[in-house]
């Protein structure tokens, strides 16, 4: 292009270059300036730059139709998503509706049907609380009665009832006898309170009896049991104890019957229980009770020998009113001289009885 202005250029023609070149006008401008605009024109007016320029703009328009068609569509997007959640929305508001109809007709229901309920139990409220409540029972007698089914080795005879005023307070009394068959009686009474059933005093008559065979279960009985009102303890005890009591009976009998010849002063200590005669059963329970020690003779060469047999009842675990055998062998000489055999013996009632031990024993040492 050539820089001088072209001759044929009109002030009209400057004007409209000059607003499009957004330039001041030709007057306020140098020639030389003014040469340049109208060059730079006349570039821009090519017919090639419109073309780009209209390419460009196509491009552009073209970019702008995509953006809005992806804005178009995210529109859509989020109006069916909107519709979705209207529809769900409207579903669980009728659901919700139905659900709250139902629970109040429900509730309405479970209202009706407890009154009911309520009405119809209240006949049954006294069979309910005397017959099917896990509380123990206010009929002492029947609970007398059922006891006797866990204490096989005791019976219960002579039971009273009776109402006492004591100390303020109204009383239930209830008296018993606890047979050890063929051994003694003790006497029981037990002080209820009326008002809410508890046992408030619990008396045992003639403990004595027990502490003549066991010393040790006689104190638990008087100083730990009975006026601490362990009566579970009182009457379990005095089964475990009368059940080793009669094992004890049993044994002592054997013994004595059968060592008949070895016994120690045999003659005058177990002069009735060695009678050919059918004795009385009481007799012989009222003798054997008392001993819980058997001395036996025997003669090796010129020497005396006798091996002591000491069967002791005594406390066993006190919690629960257990009681247990305590069983000693010795051997004494005519020195006097004492040798315990203790151990050895009860080793062997581990395998055998106290009859069979006692044998193995004198088989091996005579």
């Amino acid at each position: 292009m050539s820089s001088t202005s072209s001759p044929n250029v009109s002030n009209s023609d400057l004007e409209t270059l000059s607003d499009l070149l957004r330039t001041s006008s030709p007057t306020n401008q140098s020639p030389h300036l003014q040469s340049l605009n109208i060059s730079k024109a006349q570039v821009t007016a090519t017919p090639e730059d419109k073309l780009i320029e209209l390419q460009t703009r196509k491009i552009e328009l073209l970019e702008r139709r995509d953006e809005l068609v992806k804005s178009r569509a995210k529109l859509y997007n989020e109006v069916n998503d909107l519709r979705v959640s209207l529809h769900d929305l409207t579903k669980d508001a009728s659901v919700s509706a139905g659900q709250k109809r139902v629970e109040e007709l429900l509730n309405a229901n479970t209202r009706a049907y407890i009154e009911a309920l309520e009405l119809r139990n209240l006949k049954n409220d006294d069979y309910v609380l005397n017959n099917l409540n896990v509380l123990p029972s206010t009929d002492w007698g029947l609970r007398l009665e059922y006891i006797k089914k866990f204490v096989p080795f005791l019976e219960i005879d002579k039971i009273n009832t009776f109402n006492a005023y004591v100390e303020g307070d109204m009383m239930r009394v209830i008296e018993f006898e606890v047979i050890l068959p063929l051994i003694f009686k003790l006497g029981v009474k037990l002080s209820v309170n009326c008002e809410d059933d508890a046992l408030s005093r619990v008396e045992v008559l003639d403990t004595f009896k027990v502490a003549v065979i066991s010393n040790s279960f006689a104190q638990t009985l008087t100083r730990n049991y009975i006026p601490h009102r362990k009566i579970n303890s009182i009457m379990y005890g005095l089964n475990s104890f009368s059940k080793l009591l009669h094992t004890r009976i049993s044994i002592v009998h054997k013994i004595v019957t059968e060592f008949k010849n070895n016994l120690y002063d045999g003659e005058e200590k177990y002069h009735d229980l060695l009678q050919e005669t059918v004795a009385d059963n009481k007799k012989n329970f009222a003798i054997l009770q008392n001993i819980d020690q058997v001395e036996l003779k025997f003669v090796v060469g010129e020497r005396l020998f006798r091996l002591v047999l000491n069967w002791g009842i005594v406390m066993g675990d006190t919690s629960i009113g257990s009681c247990r055998s305590q069983i000693n062998l010795y051997i004494i000489d005519d020195m006097g001289n004492t040798r315990n055999l203790s151990q050895i013996f009860q080793s062997l009632l581990l395998q055998y009885d106290v009859i069979t031990s006692l044998k193995v024993i004198i088989k091996n040492i005579f």
